[in-house]
């Protein structure tokens, strides 16, 4: 059971539970609970059963390809009020995880188990999500002035990725031919 803090945090970062309907709701607040998760900790692996929905109220996530040669490639990140894609894809599908999460920086999360009645819960919660988001939605972040993109400001995130992520971005650039790729092409 979750305390009225956690509760309210929940709420916040992820106010769709507040469209579905007063038994859901009720449930999801009944079977989640309030996880505490290290640095460096794997949430899943590789192959794993996708035993648990978490929604991250802070901290973060990377969620990263493992390669033959020890090295891993980001996909993406998980922070507060982020839904992992590929959890949703595992728990709709009933497939097995094919990437890794690990702890960026200590996440306090509240977790849905998915034991039988409780992964209804989270597919709802899930479809629900998925079902009110629109075009607007998706392209919003984009929009906002504080978020202006320029080629400069790309160059400089990519460096600093480069930087930060040992060389990743020139893996990830081999895949691509860049000279297909026009500033006509940029946000």
């Amino acid at each position: 059971m979750l305390t009225e803090t956690t509760l309210n945090q929940l709420l916040f970062h992820y106010p769709a539970i507040h469209q579905l309907p007063a038994d859901l709701q009720h449930m999801v607040c009944q079977t989640a609970v309030t996880i505490q998760l290290p640095p460096h900790h794997i949430l899943f692996n590789e192959g794993d059963a996708c035993l648990n929905f978490v929604m991250p109220l802070s901290g973060s996530v990377r969620v990263v390809k493992p390669e033959r040669s020890g090295r891993e490639l980001l996909l993406y990140r998980i922070r507060p009020g982020d839904s992992c894609i590929l959890t949703v894809s595992c728990l709709l599908g009933n497939q097995k995880y094919n990437a890794r999460g690990i702890v960026d920086r200590p996440v306090t999360a509240v977790s849905l188990t998915t034991h039988l009645q409780r992964l209804d819960t989270a597919r709802q919660l899930l479809l629900d999500v998925y079902a009110n988001l629109t075009l607007a939605d998706f392209r919003r972040a984009r929009l906002l002035p504080q978020y202006h993109v320029t080629p400069e400001w790309v160059l400089y995130h990519l460096t600093q990725h480069e930087t930060e992520h040992r060389g990743q971005i020139q893996e990830i650039c081999a895949y691509f031919d860049a000279t297909h790729f026009s500033q006509t092409d940029l946000p």
